[in-house]
């Protein structure tokens, strides 16, 4: 088994032997078990940088207790900072959780931004006896989001009313992006207006639409 630490256990060792006359030997002996730091730990490291715009998880699940034994309770308590940030995920700085995996959804990291994670762990063992606790610490720098690069087919064309206008994009993510190509959103607009005209990586509209003039997409 596996003795609760911080403990004085008393053993006592009894030896019988049998022949022509009953012989007992008797041995005492104390043990003091001692309590050792508790040492969480994020996945990451202290210092992690994303991009804008993606979801990301910190777990804490290789935080090392080498006392943990059995009936212990075990607590985690996220703290997140600033608050006007962390809100997009808890309406509570104090994130009370029995899981070490904390999920920041992408609404809370905006481009430029530094968000403090402090994972406070509580353990709890003894019968209620004895409370042992430990931080660490995480943060998070929020990078601006890479530009992919975009080629079109088409930069200008010279069309009659009754052509049809064809354009198209080549798009591929930055080198620096972890999105892939079918990540990637399309919105071709006219110049000037906010309509949407397709969101697909080409444009085909007839001419006739806007008549006689120069435009640009």
């Amino acid at each position: 088994g596996v003795l609760d630490p911080a403990e004085k256990y008393s053993f006592t060792f009894t030896a019988n032997m049998t022949s022509f006359y009953v012989e007992v030997s008797v041995a005492n002996i104390q043990v003091l078990t001692l309590s050792s730091e508790l040492s969480p730990l994020i996945i990451g490291g202290e210092l992690r940088q994303v991009q804008a715009g993606e979801s990301i998880q910190l777990r804490s699940h290789s935080s090392v207790d080498p006392d943990l034994a059995p009936g212990s309770t075990v607590r985690y308590l996220w703290r997140c900072s600033p608050m006007s940030l962390c809100s997009a995920f808890d309406s509570n700085e104090n994130i009370d959780k029995l899981s070490n995996n904390l999920d920041i959804p992408s609404s809370a990291l905006v481009a430029g931004s530094t968000l403090l994670f402090t994972l406070n762990v509580t353990v709890t063992s003894n019968s209620g006896t004895l409370v042992r606790y430990a931080s660490v610490n995480s943060t998070i720098n929020v990078l601006e989001r890479p530009l992919p690069q975009v080629e079109l087919t088409a930069v200008s064309q010279v069309l009659s009313e009754s052509g049809q206008i064809r354009l198209a994009a080549n798009a591929v993510p930055s080198q620096r992006s972890t999105s892939s190509v079918n990540e990637l959103d399309f919105l071709w607009k006219l110049m000037g207006s906010n309509s949407s005209l397709s969101t697909e990586s080409f444009l085909s509209i007839p001419a006739s639409v806007y008549g006689p003039g120069s435009f640009t997409f």
